[in-house]
């Protein structure tokens, strides 16, 4: 695959997993909009419903971003195999090669945010259904 190629591929991988994760994050604050809500009517089977659809599209959204985040690696591996063969890559790809991602403390702030949206959004269905069942 030419240099064109690659970049191309690379940032594709980068846009689905950026949408994916405003997916996500969407789908999530509208959870939490409609518990709030409908928190009066919320109940058990409700609640239970709600937290193991979140939870089972959480962990098929962390799939996806895994393998995406490995695809990535891989595009990253065939630049670096096409800088050692000999042609002149782009500043782009140098920078690419040269750990111009993300650091490891936005790699880090990112984790904290998922996984603390998610811990979040299934304690507060617990919340509001314990306290409405407290009201009846």
């Amino acid at each position: 695959m030419s240099e064109y190629e690659l970049i191309s591929l690379l940032r594709e991988h980068v846009a689905f997993m950026m949408s994916t994760l405003q997916w996500w994050v969407g789908i999530t604050l509208g959870i939490l909009v409609a518990v709030q809500v409908l928190s009066t009517k919320l109940n058990g089977y409700i609640a239970s419903m709600l937290m193991l659809l979140y939870s089972s599209f959480t962990l098929m959204v962390t799939q996806l971003e895994t393998r995406h985040a490995e695809r990535i690696k891989f595009v990253e591996r065939d630049l670096k195999v096409l800088q050692n063969e000999g042609p002149q890559v782009s500043e782009t790809t140098q920078l690419i090669l040269s750990g111009g991602g993300p650091s490891e403390f936005t790699l880090a702030l990112g984790a904290i945010c998922f996984w603390g949206f998610f811990i979040s959004t299934i304690t507060y269905i617990i919340y509001c259904y314990r306290n409405n069942k407290r009201e009846k």
